[in-house]
């Protein structure tokens, strides 16, 4: 029978407009989170730094009442939705936020709403556009080094500090350009601080898409004499100044005791926004505001691509901390740093990570979970898309720009131009760049990854944003209504419309149809009758986290990627041929521990590593193991196209002889040094074929090298929470937390851990140091210590081995670092690192060093682990 879509889809437009009415009331609603140190029973602001260049990312925090800090705690991490404020504040009126705390309380949970730098609820990693086509600018400027990129143009300009200060008090502009700011779709961060009296005219901002000739879109804040204040859009060109919009605005310091006031100017697709201190600034004042955003779209004929400048009038202005970038590529960085970022700062229970998320929030609900499946215990997504590119043809289809009266002129909530900036452009397959980061970062193409988690997935099924349903639905635009916009019915051609996509439910139908071994689990939840404002009681969604837990070590690990930022979870790490072309690669790995064994499931990858010990695995003397490979990868969403047949594997343990191990591929014995290598802590085999299916066994020699370390694996208790035969210490000044962690491990259930060191010299280090043990000296030796590091600054891992003389006095170290990666703080899952040295004449006896070395002289921030520690003569 032929269902009436008139009937099922009218039921959808009031709740959709009580919940668009709702959002815009909480959108006002004070208190907001108070920005200071999170404390029990308050939400507070908290900025956690970037790890990919240090700024402060906003986020909402909740410690439940009675917080204690020697309790491991669960964490809520909760992903709002598109132009939504963060749900977590203090407002008593907000029912949402009043519920998540009452169960934080209630469960003894810690929550978190992470904001994200592009403010826009866009959880995901678009396109790096700081390289060729794109050449956007990538700067940051802290004055420490001085001004030398910055042209002034008039007024006086100079650092002070490490800031950079325009004293001139004349009442005309005062400008300084940055030199090599030129872009086209970039945002710009600055924080400045007004040293002008009251009562004083006084402005300040920045320019933006600069031309040569001065031409720019110009946004200030203003003070007048009466001591109002607003802010300002201007567009200059050729000399004269077009007022775009003056809005009322008390801006204030973020922080009244520095007096600091963050302003970011955002422009892309010709779409201009303000935001003071995080907070949108409001330039489309009552009727006349769209239902979506509080930007413009720039008017006339747009300004081509442009440099940044800083301007000042009629005061004493301080500026520092100038961010010039595309914000759109670090959306899920930036949700991830806040969750390492607060693990650093409380004891977290990595095992019990939640996260939540509605409409765009499930979108990134579904990246996080699927990009890191070894974070996240439990997650409920909610009306997300998980198919970006069928979403963003959705939208262009049925959604279309200035459709006329009385209809409003934008009704997608700009989502086509940000899937746009995500990408890099128009995407599809002539540009393989572009739909290599829509897939990547879609449901559909990476849900194989999956494999351990817990989903619970919420979808309305007449959702007309993000269909949800193969019936047809009424597309719905907003629509002035009295006083504000509400839903109205859109006409033909553009309603009704059907799907050929669900996007809740077909992932939901895959999960299921995968979970008979048990391997994948997932609950699908929905309402026949509402749409896009479809959502689970909160207490419903806390009762399925309640009690889930990651396991630290899974017998099976699949991986799919488009991509070489996301290479991996637990203990297998892989790589592809082409990166960010559309041309995914994959890996599925069963591990049978009691039979040492593993079946290794591989297409399209260049490398494979496989961490032995962390998968259960012996390597030991007489052990031997096994590995069937072949190229079916399934169960799979989509075929993987297998571009190599072959894949270099690499397997990381205590591989301590030099000699001796028998390496089969189907019962033929390969030769060392040609068809395989075996360096300490890797035995690797190039090129080796899987398509076809093969049988490769490794057997270690009957006798292996003891291993001299003493408490290698940081299991044994000396008694008072210290690990035996280990001490901590700092070389060259300064003091580090020293902890015997039983949260983060490779092995076992303790590892070393060293914490926020603070260094009195370059160079100085942080360590644990074993007790001597015998060495003989002039004999080759091999150091291995498996290590890790989470939002590391200043400062890298290092391992070393002292040497001593018969009567224990040192002789010399020796020292190895591992490598950096020139990000602002590192993050590196568990990964071997090794030393191999002689013993100098004179030497009786070692010790072994493993910590972090400083940068520079201060305070360094975050963890370095180490664990499986190993030492054995050559």
């Amino acid at each position: 029978m032929k269902r009436d879509w008139r009937r099922r889809t009218g039921k959808v437009i009031v709740p959709l407009v009580i919940l668009a009415m709702t959002l815009l009331l909480l959108a006002g609603c004070d208190p907001q989170p108070i920005y200071q140190e999170p404390v029990a029973g308050v939400v507070c602001r908290w900025d956690f730094p970037s790890s990919a260049d240090g700024l402060g990312i906003p986020c909402s925090v909740y410690l439940p009442n009675g917080y204690n800090p020697a309790v491991a705690y669960p964490v809520w991490v909760e992903l709002h939705a598109l132009y939504a404020t963060p749900l977590v504040d203090n407002d008593p009126n907000n029912p949402f936020s009043n519920e998540l705390k009452r169960l934080a309380n209630e469960k003894g949970w810690i929550l978190i709403a992470p904001w994200g730098r592009n403010l826009h609820s866009l959880f995901v990693d678009g396109i790096e556009k700081n390289q060729p086509p794109y050449y956007e600018p990538e700067i940051y400027d802290d004055f420490a080094g001085g001004a030398g990129s910055w042209q002034a143009i008039n007024g006086t300009w100079a650092v002070t500090d490490g800031r950079y200060v325009q004293t001139d008090r004349m009442p005309n502009w005062k400008e300084a350009v940055r030199q090599g700011s030129q872009g086209e779709d970039y945002a710009v961060r600055v924080k400045i601080r007004d040293l002008t009296p009251q009562g004083t005219t006084s402005a300040f901002g920045v320019n933006i898409h600069r031309a040569d000739n001065g031409d720019c879109y110009h946004i200030d804040l203003y003070r007048g004499l009466d001591n109002k204040k607003y802010v300002r859009f201007y567009k200059y060109v050729n000399g004269e100044w077009q007022g775009i919009a003056t809005m009322a605005y008390d801006w204030q310091p973020l922080n009244p005791l520095d007096n600091w006031i963050n302003l970011k100017v955002s422009c892309y697709e010709d779409y201009l926004e303000v935001y003071v201190n995080e907070k949108i600034v409001n330039m489309q004042p009552g009727y006349e505001a769209t239902p979506y955003g509080y930007g413009w779209d720039v008017p006339g004929t747009p300004l081509g691509p442009g440099g940044v400048s800083l301007c000042s009038f009629g005061g004493v202005h301080e500026f520092d901390d100038v961010r010039i970038q595309n914000e759109y590529e670090y959306g899920e960085r930036d949700v991830l740093d806040c969750v390492l970022g607060l693990m650093e700062r409380y004891r977290i229970d990595p095992a019990r990570i939640y996260v939540a998320g509605h409409s765009q929030g499930g979108s990134g609900t579904f990246s996080l979970g699927l990009h890191h499946p070894d974070l996240c215990a439990a997650l409920r997504p909610a009306d997300g898309f998980t198919d970006i590119f069928y979403d963003y043809n959705w939208f262009k289809t049925y959604y279309p720009p200035n459709p006329g009266p009385p209809y409003a002129n934008i009704n997608d909530g700009r989502l086509t131009e940000y899937m746009r900036v995500l990408a890099g452009g128009e995407a599809g397959p002539s540009y393989p760049e572009r739909l290599s980061v829509l897939n990547g970062n879609s449901a559909r193409y990476i849900l194989e990854n999956g494999v351990n988690n817990y989903w619970r997935i919420v979808h309305g099924t007449p959702d007309y944003n993000v269909p949800n349903s193969l019936d047809p639905v009424q597309i719905c635009w907003w629509a002035p209504w009295w006083f504000m916009w509400g839903q109205t019915a859109a006409p033909a051609p553009y309603s009704p419309a059907t799907s050929t996509y669900a996007n809740g439910k077909a992932v939901a139908d895959l999960l299921q149809s995968w979970s008979s071994p048990g391997r994948y689990y997932c609950d699908y939840i929905t309402d026949p009758n509402i749409g896009h404002g479809f959502l689970e009681p909160y207490a419903t969604t806390a009762n399925f986290f309640y009690g889930k837990t990651l396991s630290r070590r899974p017998s099976e690990v699949a991986f799919k990627t488009y991509d070489d930022a996301n290479n991996g979870a637990w203990w297998l790490r892989l790589e592809i041929p082409n990166p960010g072309r559309n041309e995914p690669g994959m890996a599925r790995v069963k591990v049978d521990a009691v039979s040492n064994s593993a079946a290794v499931h591989a297409r399209n990858l260049t490398r494979l590593t496989l961490d032995l010990g962390w998968m259960g695995l012996s390597n030991a003397a007489g052990k031997t193991i096994t590995f069937t490979l072949d190229d079916d990868t399934s169960p799979n969403v989509f075929p993987i196209t297998d571009n190599t047949g072959a894949a270099t594997l690499e397997l990381v343990g205590a591989w301590s002889a030099t000699s001796g191990y028998v390496v089969r591929l189907d019962g033929a014995t390969l030769t060392p040094g040609t068809h395989y290598s075996v360096d300490g802590t890797s035995l690797v085999l190039p090129g080796l074929a899987v398509r076809g299916g093969h049988t490769l066994t490794v057997t270690a020699p009957a006798t292996l090298p003891p291993n001299l370390a003493p408490n290698a694996g940081a299991e044994t208790d000396a008694g008072g929470g210290f690990p035996a035969y280990w001490s901590g210490e700092v070389q060259g000044g300064g003091n580090a937390y020293m902890l015997w962690d039983d949260l983060e491990v490779h092995g076992g259930a303790r590892a070393l851990r060293i914490k926020d060191a603070s260094f009195s010299s370059v160079g100085a280090r942080a360590v644990w140091k074993s007790n001597t043990f015998a060495v003989t000296a002039g004999r080759q030796y091999l150091l291995g210590a498996f290590a890790r590091a989470r939002m590391l600054k200043g400062a890298n891992p290092v391992i070393g081995i002292t040497w001593y003389d018969s009567s224990k006095q040192p002789i010399s170290t020796t020292w190895v670092e591992a490598p950096g990666t020139g990000d602002f703080a590192l993050n590196r899952a568990w990964s071997a690192m090794q030393l191999k040295a002689a013993a100098p004449a004179g030497s009786g006896y070692a010790t072994i060093q493993v910590g972090m070395e400083g940068d520079y002289a201060g305070q360094t921030g975050g963890s370095v682990w180490f664990d499986d520690i190993s030492f054995t003569a050559q």
